[in-house]
């Protein structure tokens, strides 16, 4: 069994390109290929810090602590429940036309809010999807499903097949000012909320950020610290560090991070 857990990575994607880099790297040592055998063997210690030790799951923690919530009660009522899409995606061949993703968590979390009369609307996103000749909301499939099952007791609205954060919030703003919302529920995976968060008060909307979806802060420790192989969880937490850190500079470089909702100081008085 020690044995099968050892080697097991190597059965993933991230662990045997990383075994494939070594035997390349050794290989161009042996014909005396200098530079190429650095080169390789970088790429391949490379991957181990990023995918075989804990600084991916310290990475992405950092993203998700200030986003903790100690007691969901103390969650104060708001005009609606907003949930940012990503939660699922359309899959032609499921009993109710899409499977949930990895960040499913968001929709659960959602409900849950609702069902706890914390918002008097919920509103769910789901980017814009090609059916055939006609582009769609993925999240009406969704919307279609909790009719069904009558999960929520409140009235449902989607985001308009929205691609992004930054689309998500400016259908939000306009939701906002047609149904006069002073504060809503803003829900959305831990590591994410800090980039949702700011683009949604920079269109000047009022959030109550309630995050969910941790991948990283308050799971169970794995065995290892240390890795001997890169894993694909580990890669796939710092993807998703990497993926909002670079969406961070982006957002912000667009202006779409700024808080314009706060007075500008006043000039100072020059003799």
């Amino acid at each position: 069994m020690y044995m099968i857990r050892f080697f097991a990575p190597l059965g993933e994607s991230i662990g045997l390109v990383w075994l494939l880099t070594l035997l390349a790297a050794g290989f161009l040592f042996w014909r005396r290929q200098w530079l190429g055998s650095l080169v390789t063997l970088l790429l391949a210690a490379l991957i181990y810090v990023m995918s075989g030790t804990s600084l991916s799951t310290m990475l992405l923690a950092s993203l998700e602590k200030p986003y903790a919530i100690q007691d969901f009660k103390d969650i104060p009522v708001c005009d609606a429940v907003v949930v940012l899409g990503g939660g699922h995606r359309l899959s032609a061949h499921d009993i109710f036309g899409f499977e949930l993703s990895d960040a499913s968590d968001r929709i659960v979390t959602g409900m849950e809010l609702v069902r706890e009369r914390k918002g008097k609307v919920l509103v769910v996103g789901g980017g814009p999807v090609r059916v055939g000749d006609q582009k769609q909301d993925s999240a009406e499939i969704l919307k279609k499903w909790f009719y069904t099952w009558q999960l929520p007791n409140a009235p449902i609205l989607t985001l308009g097949g929205s691609p992004d954060t930054r689309a998500e919030a400016l259908y939000v703003q306009k939701l906002a000012a047609q149904q006069h919302w002073q504060k809503v529920i803003l829900v959305t995976s831990a590591f994410h909320m800090k980039r949702a968060e700011a683009v949604f008060q920079n269109l000047g909307i009022s959030v109550v950020p309630v995050s969910c979806d941790f991948r990283a802060l308050g799971l169970p420790p794995p065995e290892d610290r240390i890795s001997y192989v890169p894993t694909l969880e580990r890669f796939e937490q710092m993807h998703l560090f990497l993926h909002e850190t670079v969406g961070w500079w982006l957002y912000s470089w667009r202006g779409w991070t700024t808080d314009h909702t706060q007075p500008e100081p006043s000039p100072k008085k020059t003799l």
